[in-house]
């Protein structure tokens, strides 16, 4: 089973969001985040990703999280 996990990442009242480039949905804007690889823990997932499509390394903590997708 595959999920995804999504940041939501807010500064001075804006929301970031990435336009994706692959299918499906390529050219639309998404928030930031990407597929929980086997035996990984969400939070990491999404660390992983942000670091991954955005070049920073983001803290979350287990109270911020609030939930993953199936896909």
């Amino acid at each position: 089973m595959e999920y995804i996990v999504n940041a939501i990442i807010l500064k001075d009242d804006k929301v970031l969001t990435v336009k994706r480039n692959q299918q499906p949905w390529r050219g639309m804007y998404w928030l930031p985040g990407g597929h929980v690889e086997n035996d990984e823990e969400n939070i990491d997932a999404l660390k992983r990703e942000i670091k991954e499509e955005l070049g920073f390394d983001i803290e979350v903590k287990e109270s911020d999280f609030v939930g993953r997708k199936k896909m």
